[in-house]
């Protein structure tokens, strides 16, 4: 399969997922994350749920992080201060800053918790086909974490050049790291 129809199958299949196993996976996977992030009061570029994403809310209320999710510009990710009553709905239908919320240099991030579709053993990702995170991380070489449930995780995503590659891959059943 090529990606357009990696990205339907697996589109398709998260919407098949129930509420309560969308909130029982999405509160599993943030307990590993919180326990990952535990004494690290660090800057954490996340991101804000959409279609079925797994929801990373109560990871914000839990762990003492400064919080920042992107806004995009363009063809730009740019990163804010998640501040949850300053929130818009953006141009895809994503939630996001406002206009005039913090921002937050990406450079100044410890980690990227960066949301895909499916992800691979080899840590590659599959999005929704924008190019905004792989374009982000050519620039930002940050340490990254695909999050996505155990469900979408392969042991291999076709890939372009492109592509950038994870350091490792939070599900609800726990956080493996990439060795390279």
């Amino acid at each position: 399969m090529n990606k357009a129809q990696w990205r339907a199958q697996c589109l398709a299949q998260r919407q098949q997922i129930s509420a309560q196993r969308l909130q029982e996976h999405s509160l599993a996977l943030a307990a590993h994350l919180a326990t990952f992030l535990a004494g690290r009061h660090q800057v954490v570029l996340a991101y804000l749920a959409f279609r079925q994403e797994p929801d990373l809310i109560a990871l914000f209320a839990d762990v003492p992080c400064t919080w920042v999710i992107p806004r995009v510009v363009e063809r730009t990710l740019i990163w804010h201060r998640y501040e949850p009553e300053r929130l818009t709905i953006g141009k895809y239908g994503i939630q996001e800053p406002q206009l005039d919320c913090q921002s937050i240099d990406p450079s100044e991030a410890a980690l990227a918790l960066v949301p895909a579709l499916a992800c691979d053993h080899q840590g590659f990702r599959l999005g929704y086909g924008g190019g905004y995170y792989d374009r982000f991380l050519a620039s930002y070489p940050l340490p990254t974490l695909g999050i996505c449930f155990s469900e979408f995780v392969f042991p291999e995503l076709p890939r372009d050049p492109w592509d950038q590659p994870l350091a490792g891959i939070a599900t609800e059943l726990g956080i493996r790291l990439i060795r390279r």
